[in-house]
């Protein structure tokens, strides 16, 4: 019997800090010209070490063959099947060429280097890291989508194509078409189905703050009363769209929400600059004339920000800075089997909303006053207020607040499904804590910095409070809270860990859809 042995790093080394890939399972093969022989296989250990025992002979080296060893390092897969239990397979995701004619009784591979679910590039000015993100090599990132839902997608885009392809030639020629008649071919959204004067009454904007795309927390005045502004203060505009900060006041009345005023603060000359001055707000109520026109710019703002903050940073790009580092370091832990098979293809979908969204000609670069910088400006800002350690859904405001109220049926459903998995599974979560350890450590360092929210609002349990840990990442205090600090389990991991895991869930199932 002969041995191999060696080591396995991550290819990025922060500050030549050298990362050890644990816990994943590897194959040592001999590389045949017409077919492999299967040597060996094991795990990398804590320190990304390992020692594989093989048997020449298997390679036919009886026969005078010599073994030209491979090293093979696999990812595993996580599904559930129609009964609703985990599953896995694994693929390879890297391969290391050793000697050829190998007689030595023990091989040293040395010190290898995976890249594997690595962190893109932040200072890269192609690519779209504002936040951490998984690295793009040659527009892929390490997993696709799932197959259903590329075929979903796809048979989407079908039914519309040929409308959009004619559209687009038409614009071309005519920039006044098509018009708005010409354009009801689409689908009806649901401004049509509903009907004009309802979907764009005062009833119905006070549905949308409490239960749309897009469900505000609101701040509560001395008085009562509560208000939702969209700001753009210290955002670079694209000086095409008129894009004034709008605030609108309700009153609680018979158990309902509604609109009693808003105001509209307009800057200076229309100054698209980031420091702009802005003009004194001017105050409308449901008697002035351009009632409607007023109500059309919050709701325009409300889908800026939503689209921005609340669906592409709160979900797509928060839970992405998670999946990269539980990618990376959750291998035999029960957690990943947890929680993996509800971020499938979370990674591939947000590299599509790279061009959809976030780019000059996407859909809020074209229908918004903000800009690509803004954009990344706005969503590092906002990611920078969002912490999975305290957190709680907020508490209804009125009888109407079904978002609020969902929210915590859900995630007390959240809470029992996940004690329940942490008492089955306790002795193996225990047993691996030190891969928990390390994608805590990942978490901190690649976080944003910590952006302290300055608005009261009327329930604070969804925001990252002051008080939570942040930590010292280079000199600045970071958004996310440590998991663990220890390399062993106990009573303080064990509940952040149970916390982290209903955050991470509640987000990527029910929040985002």
């Amino acid at each position: 019997m002969r041995i191999a042995r060696g080591r396995i790093i991550f290819s990025n080394k922060p500050g030549e800090q050298e990362i050890p890939v644990q816990n994943m399972k590897i194959q040592l093969w001999d590389l045949d010209i017409v077919k492999n022989d299967f040597l060996a296989d094991g795990h990398t250990t804590a320190d990304g070490s390992f020692e594989l025992e093989y048997d020449p002979a298997r390679a036919g080296e009886r026969w005078g063959d010599k073994p030209d060893l491979v090293l093979r390092l696999l990812d595993r897969e996580y599904s559930y099947n129609k009964d609703g239990v985990a599953t896995s397979q694994f693929s390879v995701v890297a391969s290391f060429d050793g000697e050829t004619n190998v007689t030595a009784s023990v091989y040293d591979f040395g010190t290898l280097e995976a890249a594997y679910w690595e962190y893109e590039n932040p200072e890269d000015s192609t690519k779209v890291a504002f936040t951490p993100r998984v690295a793009v090599v040659e527009g892929r990132v390490p997993q696709s989508q799932r197959t259903g839902h590329s075929i979903a997608q796809a048979a989407a885009a079908l039914k519309n194509s040929l409308s959009f392809v004619k559209f687009k030639l038409i614009n071309k020629f005519n920039p006044d078409r098509p018009t708005v008649k010409e354009l009801a071919c689409y689908p009806a959204n649901l401004t049509r189905k509903m009907g004009a004067d309802k979907s764009r009454s005062d009833e119905y904007l006070a549905e949308l703050v409490l239960n749309g795309f897009n469900p505000c927390i609101p701040t509560r005045t001395d008085d009562g009363k509560f208000v939702v502004a969209f700001r753009w203060d210290g955002v670079t505009q694209d000086g095409r769209h008129f894009a004034p900060n709008t605030t609108a006041t309700f009153r609680l009345e018979n158990d309902a929400l509604v609109l009693e005023r808003m105001a509209i603060q307009k800057r200076m000359a229309g100054a698209p600059d980031a420091h702009a001055i802005y003009r004194s707000a001017q105050t409308y109520t449901p008697d002035s004339p351009v009632w409607d026109g007023v109500k059309r710019l919050f709701r325009v703002n409300y889908f800026a920000f939503g689209e921005v903050n609340t669906h592409l940073t709160g979900t797509h790009l928060n839970i992405e800075q998670y999946v990269v580092a539980i990618r990376r370091h959750l291998h035999r832990s029960p957690v990943a089997r947890l929680l993996l098979p509800h971020f499938f293809g979370t990674v591939s979908v947000n590299l599509g909303a790279n061009d959809l969204l976030i780019t000059k000609d996407g859909l809020v670069g074209k229908n918004s006053a903000l800009t690509p910088d803004s954009v990344a400006f706005v969503s590092r800002a906002y990611l920078g207020t969002l912490n999975w350690a305290n957190w709680k859904p907020r508490k209804p405001i009125c009888k109407g607040h079904r978002f609020a109220k969902l929210s915590q049926l859900y995630w007390d459903v959240m809470t029992q499904y996940v004690d329940e998995y942490f008492v089955h599974n306790s002795a193996e979560i225990d047993a691996n804590w030190a891969e928990i350890l390390s994608m805590s450590n990942e978490l901190v360092r690649h976080a944003v910095p910590y952006v302290a929210e300055s608005n009261d609002f009327y329930d604070m349990g969804e925001i990252n409070d002051q008080n939570n840990p942040h930590p010292m990442v280079d000199g600045v205090a970071v958004a996310l809270s440590p998991v663990s600090e220890s390399g062993q389990a106990d009573a303080a991991g064990i509940e952040n860990l149970k916390q982290l895991c209903r955050y991470l869930l509640f987000h990527a199932t029910f929040k985002h859809s």
